[in-house]
């Protein structure tokens, strides 16, 4: 039982992504969303930080990064040590998405585990159950967010050891279930702690316990709770350091900017999500948005669950009380806010959603265990309640395929009714057996459950693999092709993933995910650059920010423009790499105080000419606004003309939301290819004039110009005698006395000394500075993660309390247990 607990859910996701063409079926990847633009790179990045000399917690790739906190958000599961050695011989995203699939089946052998030692359900009782849990929309549909699953796949053995606290007094289960739990992702730690408090305290209203008992249990779940946070401190203490630096960590917090009521979604669209034409979502802007299905049968479930005599009012009061207030939680902003960990999320709307199927799941257990008390008349009723509340729900949200799950819900009625009423049945030439027609109905849940997953993911799509993977060998090659120089940078100006540089093992200065200091975020935006939440991109970088940031090398798609200020270096045949002089690697010295840079502007031509004065120097950029000559209304479109003067460089700014279409001399920009708030013009030889077209915009937009040899003439004066001289990371300086800015971002930790003497790291704007004096100087960087020492304390004597109790304990019992034996 337990092996086809497993294999079932794989194969229906096996047999989705052979319709998806997905590999080795075809060309495309299963990974979808943020599995391929997130994931796979930082994959790749353990991989390199693992083999890399230096320190394994501080990444320099993307302009600098604190690795810990992407290991324990992303990477701290120990099925990733599978990753690893499956990546020995196939690719990282066939590593990854077979990995996926490990954790799905094991996720179902869970809830298969827990129901039948809950509620002694035979295998064709449980196996249904567990495939309605593996296969529901919250898996599909978040699948890609492989982090997220051991908390998944984990609930059910933990709702068991916490039920085994009150029932045999046995802690320890419970208490290392839950460290997993929150060791692998404490994101999810954080809603798998709020469903132990909630179901703990269900339990115990249940069980209704003396008030000693009541008092001694809640005490000794408090403790074994604090032991399971305390002994993942080695990871839950150096992330809040790293959270507090971040837009979700300063956001986190109870909000009542929004009303408390204000419903998130229609509930009538958020329950037509347990119809069988409910696809998930991979994600959504929408927060009401729900991964809820999880068989059409859910309905008839509560139905049945509320007009059972086996069960108590108390028992229908707790369980009906939890589903009601993980529902609420779907709808109401507050309720939301709370069960996510008092952090709203972006882009994958109720993450608890898990929780919600599981209590539901538990529920249909019940129901499945005391089947044989239901007469035909409460079948009749709870049948026939659950069509005609599919059948309101459709026509409240105008539903034309309710017909499907209308049909699936007779069918199921039938089926189960002819198993009561005839001992068999005669089907053509063959005849049915009483016992036989159970388990068609049973077997027809696993396959309502099976169809659908396919349709799921085949509706969800795949990514390109080819694409990624023929590309990352062009890339590759083109990096091996300059000697590799500590300190540059070489950047992808078009990325088709998000953290594409990463998963090439590139020392880039893209980066995709929720650990990004917010101060870096905030700079590069007001900058130019490609920004969100939690990302920022190359896209939107200029002649003048590539210098500074240290970008030697950049690689072009052959179907973009490119710039005539870059040398080119080599191609390959969809790849064209140049080179820039003009980059200063690691860092330069300014003879300033740089703690009071702000970065203000209007514009990032403003911004950058502020950054320009706050260094020493006279602005760079001459702006002015550009008002449209002809306006389009059939297409939208507004038309510009620009002039470039002999000897300048330019580049136009389109305020507002980014445009849809933007065309230069004729040739045209897609926002899917390039920030199209921030473009190129070009370098004018001669004074030549510039046509401009955009699509979506008819208002005015800013250009900023300078003269090529007054940005060379400021290069060549930061520009210092700064070299690796060896792999230790050194940084050599020979400057005037001031202040030396690293061209990579700042993190709580890093240790900076001078000829071996410490400095003070300064953090200006996000990015890493440290105070040098007048002579030939020798900069060290190392990186100690902030609260790990005092993580890792705390975990040791959470371990050692943990062991103490739990062989006190033991003690115990065996005395507890002779004593008895004396007596009798």
């Amino acid at each position: 039982m337990y092996l086809l607990a497993f294999f079932i859910p794989i194969c229906a996701m096996v047999l989705g992504f052979v319709l998806n063409s997905v590999f080795p079926f075809g060309d495309k990847s299963a990974l979808i969303i943020d599995g391929v633009h997130q994931y796979l790179g930082f994959y790749q990045e353990l991989i390199h930080q693992l083999g890399q000399a230096g320190d394994f917690w501080h990444a320099t790739h993307a302009l600098g990064y604190n690795f810990f906190s992407v290991f324990a958000y992303y990477l701290a599961s120990p099925f990733n040590l599978i990753v690893l050695f499956l990546n020995r011989f196939l690719n990282i995203n066939e590593a990854v998405t077979i990995v996926i699939l490990l954790k799905i089946g094991l996720t179902s052998v869970s809830m298969a585990w827990y129901v039948k030692k809950r509620f002694a359900l035979s295998n064709y009782k449980a196996l249904p159950i567990a495939a309605m849990y593996g296969l529901s929309n919250f898996i599909v549909g978040y699948y890609s967010n492989l982090m997220w699953l051991d908390a998944v796949m984990i609930l059910p053995i933990l709702a068991y050891m916490i039920e085994e606290i009150l029932e045999q007094k046995h802690y320890k289960g419970y208490t290392l279930v839950l460290f997993y739990c929150i060791f692998t992702n404490y994101y999810m730690g954080f809603m798998i702690c709020i469903f132990a408090t909630l179901y703990f305290m269900a339990l115990t209203i249940l069980k209704k316990p003396a008030w000693k008992e009541l008092l001694k249990s809640w005490v000794g779940f408090g403790i074994h709770s604090v032991l399971a946070a305390g002994m993942s401190a080695v990871i839950l203490v150096p992330s809040i350091y790293a959270i507090k630096l971040t837009q979700a960590g300063n956001e986190a917090g109870l909000n009542f900017k929004n009303q408390i009521f204000q419903p998130l979604d229609d509930w009538s669209q958020q329950l037509s999500r347990f119809f069988y034409e409910s696809f998930p979502y991979a994600t959504s802007g929408n927060q009401g948005s729900v991964n809820i299905y999880c068989g059409i049968l859910v309905f008839v479930f509560v139905i049945l669950f509320l007009l059972s005599r086996k069960i108590s009012k108390r028992e229908k009061i707790c369980w009906s009380g939890l589903l009601i207030l993980y529902f609420c939680g779907f709808h109401f902003p507050l309720l939301n806010l709370v069960l996510h960990g008092l952090h709203k999320p972006v882009g994958m709307p109720n993450r608890f959603g898990f929780v919600f199927t599981f209590l539901i799941l538990r529920v249909g257990a019940m129901v499945f265990s005391n089947m044989e008390e239901y007469r035909r008349k409460n079948r009749v009723v709870a049948f026939s309640i659950a069509i005609v509340v599919t059948i309101i729900l459709a026509v409240c949200i105008q539903d034309e395929l309710i017909w499907v799950t209308v049909l699936g819900l007779a069918l199921y009625f039938i089926i189960w009714e002819s198993s009561e009423t005839y001992e068999k049945i005669g089907i053509w030439r063959f005849e049915i057996q009483k016992e036989q027609i159970r388990k068609l109905f049973y077997m027809l849940i696993i396959a309502e459950m099976l169809t659908h997953t396919v349709l799921s993911i085949a509706h969800m799509g795949a990514a390109n693999r080819t694409v990624y993977f023929d590309w990352k060998k062009e890339v590759q090659t083109l990096a091996a092709d300059v000697k590799e120089q500590s300190g540059y940078r070489t950047v992808l100006a078009y990325s088709t993933l998000r953290n594409e540089e990463l998963l090439y093992d590139m020392n880039g200065s893209t980066f995709f995910s929720s650990t990004i200091s917010q101060d870096v975020i905030d700079s590069l935006y007001r900058l130019g650059y490609e920004t969100g939440k939690n990302r920022y991109q190359y896209a939107g970088s200029t002649e003048l920010m590539d210098a500074l940031l240290g970008v030697k090398y950049i690689i072009y798609n052959k179907d973009m423009t490119v710039p005539e200020y870059y040398k080119k270096v080599s191609e390959t045949d969809h790849f064209v790499m140049y080179e820039n002089a003009n980059a200063i690697s690691n860092g330069f010295v300014v003879q300033k105080d740089l703690t009071e840079i702000k970065l203000q502007g209007n514009n990032p031509f403003e911004v950058q000419n502020k950054l320009v004065t706050q260094l020493g120097f006279s602005e760079l950029y001459h702006t002015q606004e550009v008002t449209e000559s002809i306006n389009d209304k059939k297409s939208d479109a507004s038309s510009y003309t620009v002039t470039l003067k002999k000897g300048e460089h330019g580049y136009i700014y389109v305020p507002g939301g980014e445009p849809n279409i933007v065309k230069i001399d004729g040739k045209t920009f897609w926002a899917s290819r390039c920030n199209n708030k921030m473009l190129d013009l070009g370098y004018a030889e001669t004074e030549r004039f510039v046509d401009i077209s955009i699509v979506g915009q008819n208002h005015k937009i800013v250009m900023g110009t300078y003269l090529e040899g007054d940005l060379n003439a400021m290069i060549k004066t930061l520009t210092t005698a700064n070299q690796y001289p060896d792999e230790s990371g050194d940084v050599m300086v020979y400057s005037k006395q001031g202040t030396y800015l690293f061209n990579s971002t700042y993190q709580e930790g890093m240790k900076v000394t001078v000829d071996g003497v410490e400095k003070q790291v300064i953090n200006i704007n996000g990015f890493a500075a440290v105070d040098i004096e007048d002579s030939y100087k020798v900069l060290h960087v190392q990186y100690k993660v902030k609260g790990l020492q005092m993580g890792i304390r705390i975990s040791i004597i959470s371990l050692l309390c943990f062991l103490l109790l739990s062989s006190s304990h033991n003690m115990y019992t065996k005395i507890r247990g002779k004593l008895k034996e004396r007596r009798q």
